[in-house]
């Protein structure tokens, strides 16, 4: 019974990414390509539980154990990404209209078919204008902010220039200050690939802000950094290219998903002594998906006298408030989420455990901060996010796409610093009323008179 309804729900979910794809290819919202990234994080592993098997958990990861392969508990977790997946698409898609009626926007076939034709003999790329020289000055400072603060801190300065340090092996001295610039490593990749891209620079512009990114990176020093700057500029190309050529962002997408995951590999069995089929693939799903916290959540929610995570709801919330700068510097007291669920998976009490090596996402963390009533929260952030991003200039919207994508990798309590960026770059673009020509959708089409 559990193996047919996990298989309808990947059906039903193939057939919404067919959808997506499709309509991300000529229309301009951004759920659908948050939804497509959604279903690599939560779908894929139902997918290849099926094609190549469970993942082989050791004693450190006690609780996913237990959770993993409970049947009430992955009956749920279908579920809830079934459930998830339309939340967001029907929240991406509600439009308020100027006399406040609600209606269901879905991109129809022949709205779709009226943009093919219309792109066909009109240049449909987006000239929208330049974001307002406050945003631009805002993003140029942003990207290179972290990089400058290596250099005034009393930081080890190799970092600037060895990628991959920590499997290096190389001790920084300067620990104290890191966390603050770890923070900021995410704000000055997207800046420094917005900044580059979204405006015609100088050549010298064009040599040195690249040479921050990639200090940056360095800095940083993991791979999740390549995850998300990967991911950032893609979302930009689709965002801001020509209608003809986004059938082959499709393709570099695939092609650095391959990398990624080879890169990833390479780095545990050449720096980390991973050997052995089953612990390099339960390593790369920890890595890069999100189903195993989100089933230790579930599961600890029907068995709450083997696994607890959390003392009371929204727990997690209150505790992460003082991760916000400048909180964060005037010793306000911060637990993190994934410090709580790190605490559960190895059967250990967050009050005695400084742990939090486990990732996790805004899906497992709303669930274990509101129980079931947690269903529809995250999807509902993601769909209102994604609402938010469209209304955005083209060149600014990846920012809010990308927290997007930070929200469904980490703890709140590591990305405080880049949401609170995301406010100020929205509330920066509001005030100046930079209006953007957004791709056609099918409202565009209908007060176009073209439907």
């Amino acid at each position: 019974m559990l193996k047919t309804y996990e298989i309808l729900v990947v059906f039903i979910s193939f057939i919404l990414i067919v959808k997506s794809i499709r309509r991300l290819i000529w229309m301009s919202k951004s759920i659908y390509f948050i939804h497509l990234l959604f279903c690599f994080i939560f779908v894929l592993p139902i997918i290849l539980d099926y094609l190549i098997g469970y993942p082989t958990y050791n004693t450190k990861y006690y609780g996913f154990i237990l959770s993993y392969n409970d049947t009430a508990t992955r009956f749920i977790y279908a579920t809830y990404v079934l459930l998830s997946q339309l939340i967001m698409l029907l929240i991406g898609n509600i439009r308020i209209n100027k006399k406040g009626k609600i209606y269901l926007l879905v991109d129809s076939k022949k709205a779709i078919n009226k943009v093919k034709e219309l792109s066909s003999t009109t240049d449909l790329d987006y000239n929208t204008k330049n974001y307002n020289r406050y945003v631009d000055f805002l993003l140029l400072f942003a990207s290179i902010i972290t990089v400058l603060l290596v250099l005034i801190f009393p930081i080890s300065k190799e970092i600037l220039w060895t990628y991959d340090w920590r499997n290096k092996g190389i001790i920084i001295e300067g620990q104290k200050y890191y966390s603050t610039i770890e923070r900021l490593s995410y704000i000055s990749i997207i800046s420094g690939i917005i900044y580059i891209l979204g405006k015609k620079r100088s050549i010298i512009t064009k040599i040195i802000i690249p040479l921050f990114i990639f200090m940056t990176i360095c800095t940083q020093g993991k791979r999740s950094i390549l995850f998300f700057m990967i991911l950032a500029i893609i979302s930009y190309l689709f965002i801001n290219v020509k209608l003809s050529k986004r059938k082959w962002i499709f393709i570099l997408a695939i092609i650095s998903a391959v990398g990624i995951v080879s890169y990833s590999i390479y780095i545990k069995v050449f720096y980390r002594g991973y050997s052995g089929f089953d612990s390099l693939y339960t390593t790369l799903r920890i890595d890069f998906f999100r189903d195993d916290t989100t089933k230790l959540v579930i599961y600890s929610l029907l068995n709450p006298n083997s696994i607890k995570i959390l003392d009371y709801p929204g727990q997690s919330i209150i505790t992460q408030i003082g991760a916000l700068f400048p909180l964060q510097f005037l010793d306000v007291p911060v637990i993190g989420y994934n410090t709580y669920l790190t605490s559960a998976l190895i059967g250990a009490s967050y009050k005695y455990s400084a742990q939090n090596w486990m990732t996790t996402s805004i899906f497992d963390e709303m669930l274990a901060n509101f129980s079931f009533f947690g269903f529809w929260i995250a999807p509902m952030v993601l769909g209102i996010f994604s609402k938010i991003a469209d209304k955005q200039n083209c060149k600014i919207k990846p920012i809010t796409i990308s927290s997007l994508i930070l929200l469904m990798m980490y703890s709140p309590s590591y990305i405080l610093w880049y949401m609170q960026f995301w406010f100020i770059i929205t509330f920066a673009e509001k005030v100046a009323k930079n209006k953007n020509i957004q791709l056609f959708n099918e409202n565009d089409l209908y007060n176009r008179g073209l439907l």
